[in-house]
């Protein structure tokens, strides 16, 4: 790949990992959704992946994010602009 990737185009990448909780810390992340990691626990990553299109570092790395096109996602539900109605196709006469 020639050139630099423009900042829209660019990965967002992130690291899959296990972190050990005891149960009171599954409890907790289970029920609010997020956990304070203290800054003597040791993480394993298993994976690392761009966000916006899921492919691995490997993969991904020299070429364009295809998952930050904002013109992808296609906006909310019901504000999104509607497909153009196909033209009828022309019928043959009987006869």
């Amino acid at each position: 790949m020639t050139g630099t990737v423009s900042a829209e185009q660019q990965h967002e990448w992130v690291i899959a990992a296990y972190v050990p909780v005891d149960a009171q810390g599954a409890a907790y992340a289970r029920r609010r959704g997020v956990y304070r990691v203290p800054a003597t626990t040791k993480v394993s990553s298993t994976e690392v992946i761009c966000i916006h299109c899921r492919l691995p570092y490997d993969v991904a790395l020299h070429a364009e994010c295809p998952g930050s096109d904002p013109n992808l996602h296609g906006g909310p539900v019901g504000t999104r602009k509607r497909r153009p109605a196909a033209s009828p196709t022309p019928q043959a006469a009987a006869g």
